[in-house]
């Protein structure tokens, strides 16, 4: 297997499949110890995620670091692809910070978090 953070199959980005799969079965889980409340971490974040990409970045940055404890065969590469995630998402919210309003403020405050 190569050492790339991002590998690819064609035209199928393997790294985001694989973090979204695990995003969706077990890291939003693990944000809560009740079923409701993960499964309304995984509604929230995947609402917000998709008009805000920054957030996006930062559940792909979350379930790789929670992947490189579950799998630590691959622990070098999910801190390596944990890194770069989470810094786009820096770079992309970093803007927003100066112009807070009522569009981007669920964002942020999920960034933040």
């Amino acid at each position: 297997m190569e050492s790339n953070i991002l590998l690819e199959a064609g035209d199928l980005p393997l790294s985001e499949i694989e973090l979204t799969y695990h995003w969706t079965t077990t890291t939003c889980q693990s944000l809560s110890a009740w079923p409701s409340g993960a499964t309304r971490w995984q509604s929230l974040m995947e609402d917000v995620a998709f008009n805000h990409q920054h957030v996006l970045h930062l559940m792909f940055a979350l379930t790789a670091l929670q992947l490189s404890r579950c799998r630590p065969n691959r622990r070098k590469q999910y801190i390596a692809t944990a890194d770069h995630h989470y810094e786009i998402a820096l770079s992309r919210v970093t803007p927003d910070l100066a112009v807070i309003n009522s569009n981007n403020c669920d964002a942020i405050l999920l960034q933040s978090n």
